[in-house]
């Protein structure tokens, strides 16, 4: 089993995120993916789950109160047997506008 874990500070869009998780999903065959984004302008950060292929990703409202004063930016896990933790990490900086 292989791990990755990153947090990068910028500003995320949810859409091109989630094609971009989605792609990676397929392409490095991830079994577990988990995660928070904060976007601009959303009191609640997005969480981010996936499981296999499925990639589930939602506001929580409980995280409102805690998370109001943080940034905009991405933590993210992934598991897999081989996980290429550069590739994905380029591909977000360059989705984020950090590359």
């Amino acid at each position: 089993m292989q791990s990755v874990a990153l947090r990068l500070e910028g500003p995320v869009d949810r859409q091109a995120l989630e094609r971009l998780l989605r792609s990676q999903i397929d392409r490095q065959t991830f079994l577990r993916l988990k995660g928070r984004a904060w976007l601009v302008g959303k009191a609640q950060p997005l969480q981010i789950q996936a499981v296999g292929p499925r990639l589930e990703c939602w506001f929580d409202p409980k995280a409102a109160v805690a998370d109001q004063d943080h940034s905009p930016g991405l933590e993210l896990v992934a598991l897999g047997l081989q996980v290429d933790g550069a590739a994905l990490e380029q591909e977000l900086r360059a989705l984020m506008g950090l590359a």
